[in-house]
Order: structure tokens, then sequence, then C-alpha cells
């Protein structure tokens, strides 16, 4: 992705907005949360092996900056007659994450998102300190919005019926519109 580095990713604009909806954040807090059942362990290290330092390497939730490669804030914006027009995947107030969650879920818990949510807002601070003593030095921290939204129903049924994820792409959409008007209308 961008600002990383990584050879073929150079180039690559980085998204406005994510939705995560019910998702993994945190390998190892999986695994310990749901020790009693063998079951998480299995599916973590058939996916990343035994080695739990991969685990925490693969965690998002443990990465250190988002700032670096995820950062879509700044300068580069325009106006026109439809709204602002995204130059160079920047937009003046940051990129917008939606963390969606029930507490329903039987699969994922709650304190996946919470691990999330803390990485990001941690970032936040960080940017805010950054800025206030007008330091460019360090790790770029990730300069964007968090909402978290709690979703109704169990883990598959988000998906199933749709009502609830529309909920989260709608929060998105609305947050990236500067949070005025619904950017889209459900009914």
């Amino acid at each position: 992705m961008r600002g990383e580095g990584k050879e073929g990713f150079e180039d690559v604009i980085p998204p406005l907005g994510i939705v995560s909806v019910c998702a993994i954040y945190d390998l190892p807090i999986l695994v310990q949360t749901h020790g009693d059942v063998e079951a998480y362990r299995e599916f973590t290290a058939g996916a990343f092996g035994e080695d739990e330092g991969v685990w925490e390497g693969v965690s998002p939730s443990r990465w250190g900056s988002y700032g670096e490669s995820w950062n879509s804030g700044g300068e580069e914006e325009e106006e026109s007659s439809g709204g602002s027009v995204r130059k160079e995947g920047k937009r003046k107030k940051g990129s917008v994450a939606v963390l969606a969650h029930s507490r329903d879920d039987e699969l994922v818990d709650w304190g996946q998102l919470v691990a999330m949510e803390d990485t990001l807002r941690k970032q936040q601070q960080q940017q805010q300190q950054q800025q206030r003593s007008k330091q460019g030095n360090g790790s770029a921290a990730w300069r964007g919005d968090i909402q978290v939204l709690e979703l109704k129903g169990k883990h598959n049924e988000v998906w199933r019926q749709g009502v609830e994820m529309a909920r989260a792409i709608r929060a998105a959409l609305d947050m990236l519109a500067g949070g005025g008007e619904p950017a889209l209308r459900l009914s």
C-alpha cells in the first residue's frame, strides 16, 4: 500500500472507508477467550500455524500504525457541484472505519471489536498529540473517524437477512458524506 514501499503496492490508493462486520481482529485474544473450545485453536493454527508470534503479526489490532498505509486525509480535495471529489485518495477529514458487531454473535465475542477500537482510538490520540506539538516525527498515526455500530442478530443472521449489513454500510456512507443527510435512504 502507499507509503509502505512494498513492491507492487506503491500506487495503490487506500480506501476512504472500511466497514468491518463481526470480524476477528486479534487471534491470540480469540483463542484465549475461547480456551475451552478447541475449535478456535484448531481454526487459528490451521490457517496460520502453531507459532503464536505469527498470530500476533496477522492480527490487525496489534499493528503499530495505520497512518502510513491508510491515511487518506489531507489537503487534496476539490469541490464540485456534486460534492467533494477525491483526488489522489485524499479527503479532508481522513478515512472512516465502521466497526459493526452484534452482542448476540455466538461465534466472535464483543472483545474483538473492543481490541480494534482501542487500537484505532490510540492512533487518533497519537495524531492529535502530533498536531498539537507540530511534530511530524515517528510513525504516522491514523487520522480517521471511527463509529462503533451495534448490530442485532446472531453471527450469520447479520449477512443472511441483510438489514444489519445495510445499516453498517449506510453508517459509513453517512460519515463520508459529512454526517448530515443520509447518503443512502433505506425505506
